[in-house]
């Protein structure tokens, strides 16, 4: 079947006349425990989603927590976040056909940027200017302490602990490329 492509980690289907495009991910549900018990004696936790990769990585991703996260990081800077996101991954895909880093660590960078960087700026163009200035300072080795913290938008995760692949360096490289490639001085 043409209209059906297996990829890494989705299934992707392309639209006809009946049905748009869609990615599809076979996922197993996936629950983390907060140790703290609810009214009814049952523990309370954190539903999400997990499946491996065919190339073998496990992809563990709470996409409901996501959801609500970026929609209330949107409505709290007058729905500039996500336009921010938008254009900082259409940056990101200017600089390589692929994505020169993957598009859902464009996402969890932005959210990292404050809320004030969205809202403060006028322009779109002076407020990827401060959001890739942010991303930046705080990922530069000499600063890198400034985004140990930094989660990913479900905030279940830290961005650069643990089971991320990606680095504050991967950060930092993205902040400059796209820098540059916009043309800020």
């Amino acid at each position: 079947m043409n209209d059906v492509k297996r990829g890494n980690k989705s299934i992707k289907i392309r639209s006809n006349t009946t049905r748009v495009d869609a990615d599809v991910v076979p996922a197993f549900e996936y629950r983390i425990y907060t140790g703290s018990k609810n009214y009814d004696s049952s523990y309370v936790y954190h539903d999400g989603i997990k499946f491996f990769s065919d190339s073998g990585d496990l992809i563990v991703n709470y996409p409901r927590q996501h959801g609500e996260n970026g929609n209330t990081k949107n409505t709290q800077t007058n729905h500039s976040y996500k336009k921010a996101v938008r254009l900082l991954k259409k940056i990101n895909y200017e600089l390589n056909e692929d994505g020169y880093i993957p598009s859902f660590l464009v996402e969890c960078l932005a959210w990292n940027v404050p809320n004030s960087v969205f809202t403060q700026n006028y322009t779109y163009t002076n407020m990827i200017r401060g959001a890739l200035y942010h991303i930046y300072h705080h990922t530069k080795n000499e600063n890198a302490h400034l985004c140990d913290e930094w989660g990913e938008v479900s905030e279940l995760l830290y961005l650069f602990r643990g089971h991320s692949k990606w680095t504050k360096k991967n950060a930092e490289d993205f902040s400059v490329k796209a820098w540059n490639y916009v043309g800020f001085d």
